[in-house]
């Protein structure tokens, strides 16, 4: 799986993730839909974007990408919430 192919736009048909893990791919898919909630907030205001240069943005994904652990740790403090707020999911 090349590491910079995780999410694929399916037009009329919704969004698909992939990962090594299931942590991973509901990382990549949590963290698609934030950026994307960001993105069309910052279209609703009108004003012009100031995108960060090619350099910060492959820096930034470098550092993020060298978390390891922080998949699965977010995957399960997702559930942890879920068990207290909502444990029918479990079923």
């Amino acid at each position: 799986m090349a590491e910079d192919k995780t999410i694929l736009l399916m037009a009329n048909h919704g969004v698909l993730a992939v990962g090594e893990t299931i942590a991973a791919a509901f990382d990549e898919l949590y963290y698609f839909e934030r950026a994307a909630e960001t993105l069309m907030t910052c279209y609703a205001t009108g004003k012009e974007l100031r995108i960060v240069s090619d350099a910060v943005a492959r820096m930034t994904e470098k550092q993020w990408r060298g978390y390891g652990q922080l998949a699965v740790d977010h995957l399960e403090n997702i559930k942890a919430i879920l068990d207290v707020e909502e444990p029918s999911y479990r079923r």
